[in-house]
């Protein structure tokens, strides 16, 4: 069986902090001064959804031994190798949007 007893133990309860930590800051914390973001251009939401499929693609990899990726293009080598080397340099290209004034 691919999921362990330990893994889904940890993180269900990682889930339910989640979901109730929003909730409960709602009510304590102050209200903040909220600062919008530049307007982000095409590529901008390209990268953001490249990182958030390899940082979900590295928590199966972590917790269930599943890599999404290589299941989903196991078969086509080189595709799987570009999603790879797309993710990372989507990543880089976070960090200097992050980090630009």
């Amino acid at each position: 069986m691919p999921y362990s007893s330990a893994a889904i133990g940890i993180f269900i309860p990682i889930c339910f902090f989640l979901s109730t930590a929003t909730f409960i800051n709602l009510e304590i914390m102050p209200k903040l001064e909220v600062v919008y973001m530049a307007e982000k251009m095409w590529f901008d939401w390209v990268a953001f959804v490249l990182v958030i499929v390899g940082a979900v693609n590295w928590g199966l990899v972590g917790l269930f031994k599943l890599d999404l990726v290589a299941l989903l293009l196991g078969s086509i080598p080189i595709l799987q190798t570009i999603v790879y080397i797309l993710v990372g340099l989507a990543g880089l290209y976070l960090i200097y949007y992050l980090t630009k004034e």
